[in-house]
């Protein structure tokens, strides 16, 4: 039977015991997602054999452990509700297996922030047309951003435990909990804050940075790891002159600040991404329009609190 790329299904569940099958389903799992790709399907430790034969050939490889990994684009978007007491479940848990805890205050909003312990691994369940690709014990590294006029996405690389693939009917999947994403814009983003002053930007990223290993050791487990986190991002924004705004001043001493920007004006379908402690670098011009832009580079330290690298919050 011919398997079609285009007819895929995501369900993504938190595992209340590592990498142990949290059996998501259709019903109360579903990710609603731009893509996805099994980027690396079934990784294996290999060793080659040493041995003398009286004739020239390869030696068959000795294989160990069994790992997958795979990329998943979904769209930034609110989840319909300020502050829902339960976040949407295939969104919230993607979110939580890049090494967030949400902080959820009902009728207002659920704040995501970095923690540096206690991680949350999901199961992947994808199906292919007839397939089914299972993925446990994941924990993944997330980027995400906003440009002009371009769909805000959430890219999540998920790496994890590989199960043999089955064939399996498709699930009926219910994704009515996902808003529709709104374009960045003048009418939907509010100016990016940098250190103190509102203004007219371009892009905006964000990168987490997770490390995330696949560990096997003689007499051990087999998982997977999250050991540190640097989190960094971009950004260009128009120039102005320095009496309004001076971001090389701020390059030149690497002075940190923060940064916040709010996407979309209705509640229910908001955003918010903040830096508290941006530390700016490599500052280029650029000719948008006839217009002299400025971007720059940032790292994105905790401060001596620790986890407070940056936050998301929806609302």
């Amino acid at each position: 039977m011919t398997i079609l790329t285009r007819k895929k299904a995501v369900l993504v569940k938190i595992e209340s015991v590592y990498g142990t099958d949290s059996v998501p389903v259709g019903a109360t799992d579903a990710v609603l997602v731009k893509s996805v790709v099994l980027t690396d399907p079934l990784m294996q430790q290999t060793a080659d054999r040493e041995i003398v034969q009286p004739f020239l050939g390869a030696m068959r490889p000795l294989v160990a452990g069994a790992f997958a990994k795979l990329t998943i684009e979904l769209e930034v978007a609110g989840f319909g509700t300020a502050g829902p007491a339960t976040p949407t479940p295939g969104y919230d848990a993607l979110l939580r297996a890049c090494a967030l805890a949400s902080t959820v205050t009902a009728g207002t909003n659920v704040i995501y922030t970095p923690v540096s312990s206690a991680f949350s691994s999901v199961t992947v369940y994808t199906y292919q047309d007839g397939t089914l690709h299972k993925i446990v014990g994941c924990f993944g590294d997330l980027e995400t951003g906003l440009d002009d006029k371009g769909v805000p996405t959430y890219k999540i690389t998920l790496t994890g435990i590989y199960v043999p693939v089955t064939d399996v009917a498709f699930p009926t999947v219910s994704v009515g909990g996902y808003q529709v994403p709104l374009i960045p814009c003048a009418d939907n983003t509010t100016p990016v804050s940098i250190f103190g002053y509102a203004g007219t930007f371009k892009s905006f990223s964000l990168k987490f940075g997770n490390q995330v290993e696949m560990r096997e050791y003689p007499g051990g487990v087999k998982r997977v790891l999250i050991t540190d986190r640097k989190s960094s991002g971009s950004i260009e924004m128009e120039h102005t002159l320095v009496g309004t705004n001076n971001p090389l001043a701020q390059i030149l001493t690497a002075t940190p600040g923060p940064i916040a920007i709010t996407h979309g004006t209705v509640v229910g379908n908001k955003v918010k991404f903040a830096v508290g402690q941006a530390v700016p670098m490599k500052p280029k011009f650029t000719d948008d329009q006839g217009i002299v832009n400025i971007g720059f580079d940032f790292t994105a330290p905790p401060s001596s609190a620790g986890n407070d690298d940056f936050s998301i919050t929806v609302s």
